[in-house]
């Protein structure tokens, strides 16, 4: 049985909250099954996207899988907002939330593969190919 987005959600906000940062959602979706993006925001002009692989999302032992769809280095606000608005014109049920972390280390709970991981490298080919304009 899986987990409700907004129990996920509820939880990983109180996760970065107890660790001191600023938590919030920007945009909330479907609350039984949306996807999740997570914007770390460490200055407002550096940001990182964590959020769902292409494919599945939960691995075999029920754990909720993560990767970075725009890569693991900072990106600006513009890039940000153009990859979110192609990802909710695809599937407006998506929640954003968004987390004040000046180090750029929180990571949500679940497993976050590395970006240099092969099969992730693939998924987000076919991801980016999916939302080419």
């Amino acid at each position: 049985m899986r987990l409700k987005t907004e129990i996920i959600v509820a939880a990983e906000l109180k996760r970065a909250q107890s660790l001191g940062l600023f938590a919030t959602i920007l945009h909330k979706g479907d609350a039984n099954a949306g996807q999740i993006y997570i914007v770390l925001n460490k200055n407002n002009n550096e940001f990182l996207l964590i959020g769902p692989p292409f494919g599945t999302s939960i691995d075999d032992e029920g754990q909720k899988i993560w990767h970075f769809p725009l890569g693991e280095l900072s990106i600006s606000l513009g890039e940000l907002d153009e990859y979110l608005n192609k990802i909710r014109k695809f599937d407006p049920d998506i929640y954003v939330l968004e987390i004040e972390d000046k180090t750029l280390e929180y990571r949500p709970t679940g497993i976050l593969p590395s970006q240099q991981n092969a099969d992730i490298l693939a998924l987000k080919q076919q991801a980016d190919d999916l939302f080419k304009s």
